[in-house]
């Protein structure tokens, strides 16, 4: 009598499909998670712009209805706000005296006004304090515009608008996230 013992073990050839199967599967989700994190980068890049369009359009449209004086240019790249002064409590002093006055323009990393560039910045003139600040708020501006109703003279509102373009790259893939904003303020005759 012959007893014939089989081990119990993987031949060379079941191994090798294993093998074959798992790097597959590994590569799969490599591939599945390399897309995955591609989307992801150039969704948070782009949200990033968004953000940035936003705040400036918002931040304009607040102190474009706080401003008692609008002054745009004719070619419509910058415009400055003058605002009111105001008295201890935050009222406005009537009749109106300059407070401040806030210049919005677009110009390279220096901030000097009248060169191109791809930078929004603020300027604050402080009048009672008799002190400027700039700031640059918004990086890769591809376009910047403002504009203003001009057939409200004499009426009761006038409308700014400003478009703000915010560009970005994610890889080869280029975007850009635009906002226009339109603001009615109270027109008030210059003094």
């Amino acid at each position: 009598m012959t007893t014939e013992h089989r081990a119990h073990g993987m031949t060379l050839v079941e191994l090798m499909v294993a093998m074959v199967v798992s790097s597959l599967v590994i590569g799969s989700m490599f591939l599945i998670y390399q897309a995955t994190y591609h989307v992801w980068s150039r969704c948070a890049s782009q949200a990033q712009s968004v953000v940035s369009a936003y705040f400036v359009s918002a931040q304009l449209s607040r102190e474009v209805k706080n401003a008692y004086a609008v002054t745009i240019p004719a070619a419509g790249n910058s415009i400055t706000l003058s605002l009111p002064q105001q008295d201890a409590s935050g009222v406005n002093i009537i009749p109106f005296q300059l407070g401040a006055q806030i210049t919005y323009y677009q110009s390279d990393s220096t901030g000097v006004v009248g060169k191109s560039g791809t930078c929004l910045w603020r300027q604050y003139v402080d009048a009672v304090h008799n002190t400027t600040s700039t700031a640059d708020i918004a990086n890769n501006v591809t376009s910047c515009s403002f504009q203003e109703d001009a057939l409200a003279t004499g009426q009761v509102l006038k409308v700014y608008c400003n478009m703000v373009t915010v560009a970005g790259q994610q890889g080869a893939e280029q975007y850009a996230s635009s906002f226009q904003c339109s603001t009615a303020m109270r027109n008030v005759a210059p003094q």
